[in-house]
């Protein structure tokens, strides 16, 4: 997506959305293949790290959202 992430932008977001949300719908283009229902699982802050460049900070925001530690 931006610098070192791998995978198209829906993807990304479908591995991020996996880590936030309790449940999950199909959605193949995010590559979710089937319904998940996390339960009681605790909830997951994803972190976007490796050698993260200031000046892609805003187009990592843009594609994870607000709720990521980067």
């Amino acid at each position: 997506v931006v610098g070192k992430l791998e995978g198209d932008p829906l993807m990304v977001r479908g591995f991020y959305n996996t880590l936030l949300l309790t449940e999950l719908k199909i959605n193949l283009a995010e590559g979710i293949f089937f319904d998940m229902d996390w339960a009681s699982l605790r909830k997951c802050v994803p972190v976007a790290s490796g050698g993260i460049h200031c000046g892609q900070m805003h187009q990592l925001l843009y594609y994870l959202g607000d709720d990521v530690v980067l």
